[in-house]
């Protein structure tokens, strides 16, 4: 063992550019591929289920192994005890005290309750565990049209480090500046610190809207560590991750070898279809462009135990009939240590899976379509086939 991972630091130099330390990784990692098996612990929903679901974007896990899934479509969040039986739903559609419209996220807060992540104008309300409602914060203040409006995405509250992402909106006679960032925020809404930011300007007499441009370290491309670090995926086609410590300074950029996913020409045409229909309510002409290539990272988590998962736009599309998905994990020194196979029966390009623990993973059979349907753009789908109603499978790894 000690010989591998002395070879694995020969080929893994780490590099010191303008004083951030760049760890870069070969193609292939140090120790090979591990395969992580499931067995089916319970399910719900779909053709035959008790539990109607719209769009389960998210999933928690408390230490009781209770199960939280947020319905962005339903605006609540079910809750089911560890044997899948169903508990209780928290929060509803609403205005009022506890009470969230489309929501996009949640996480635990530290005074252990549950916040629910607005999207639009961007808010956090909080819930506790049983339904009733605690207090609520709006990002950089309460009055959301102070320097513009707040958009929120993305949501993590770890090693005393709540961390959001989102779009700062502002708009000026001629134009709107849309800021992609990623910050700490104190618990009374005020920034701390920025982690990263993408200012795109769209100027209202000549709209343009290119799809490079339109991506960010927002939309779950993010994470954060339990010290607290913060992960972030800035570069559309560049494998490349920057940790930052807690008050903002660069730690470190972790890369690996990767040659980018190149557009089937079905998946170039459902892109082009997608801007189409997010376009068509503007009354101008809009000029639009769309990549060739897939983003590189399509999503990023750091376990328990500080270890770095990566899903790649490969690991989906490379997928075998056993095989759903391949993460690539990095250890906390930010070397390529292997990949994890996940053996699971479902399609990687239709359906969600998502970590619940070490131990538990749900999948959310049928997740695109139900996405594409709620965005507007049901017309994407095959007219000849009906999408079936959302299932939830819980799944506990065979040890």
């Amino acid at each position: 063992m000690k010989i591998i991972l002395a070879l694995f630091l020969l080929v893994t130099p780490l590099i010191a550019s303008d004083e951030v330390l760049r760890i870069e990784n070969p193609a292939q990692p140090a120790n090979g591929i591990e395969v992580l098996e499931f067995q089916e612990k319970w399910r719900d929903g779909g053709e035959d289920g008790e539990t109607l679901f719209g769009l389960v974007t998210k999933v928690l896990m408390d230490d009781s192994g209770n199960t939280y899934l947020l319905d962005t479509q339903l605006s609540e969040v079910q809750v089911f005890d560890s044997n899948g039986e169903f508990v209780h739903t928290l929060s509803r559609e609403g205005e009022g005290p506890g009470e969230v419209r489309t929501p996009i996220d949640m996480l635990f807060m530290p005074d252990n309750g549950l916040g629910l992540v607005q999207s639009f104008p961007g808010k956090i309300i909080q819930v506790d565990l049983e339904g009733s409602p605690l207090r609520s914060f709006t990002p950089g203040g309460n009055d959301p049209t102070a320097g513009g409006f707040i958009a929120l995405t993305d949501a993590h509250f770890k090693g005393d480090n709540l961390v959001l992402g989102g779009t700062k909106i502002s708009t000026g006679e001629t134009s709107q500046t849309r800021t992609f960032f990623v910050a700490s925020y104190g618990l009374d809404g005020e920034e701390l610190c920025s982690y990263e930011e993408i200012a795109n300007v769209y100027e209202f007499t000549k709209v343009e809207i290119i799809e490079a441009d339109q991506y960010s370290s927002i939309w779950r491309h993010f994470a954060v560590g339990p010290d607290g670090k913060v992960y972030t995926a800035p570069k559309r086609n560049d494998y490349e991750i920057h940790v930052f410590n807690v008050d903002g300074t660069p730690d470190r950029i972790i890369t690996r070898d990767y040659e980018s996913w190149m557009r089937t020409a079905d998946e170039t045409e459902l892109v082009n279809k997608m801007m189409e229909l997010q376009t068509q309510n503007i009354p101008m002409e809009v000029k639009t462009e769309v990549c060739l290539t897939e983003p590189d990272i399509t999503s990023l988590f750091i376990d328990e135990d500080g270890l770095l998962w990566v899903l790649s736009s490969r690991a989906t599309r490379e997928a075998t009939e056993e095989i759903m998905q391949t993460y690539d994990i990095f250890n906390s020194d930010g070397k390529f240590i292997k990949q994890v196979a996940i053996k699971c029966p479902g399609d990687g390009q239709k359906d969600g899976l998502i970590r619940g623990n070490a131990n538990n993973w749900i999948l959310v059979r049928g997740f695109t379509d139900a996405l594409l349907s709620l965005q507007g753009q049901g017309a994407l789908a095959d007219e000849d086939e009906e999408p079936e109603p959302m299932e939830i499978i819980g799944y506990e790894v065979v040890r």
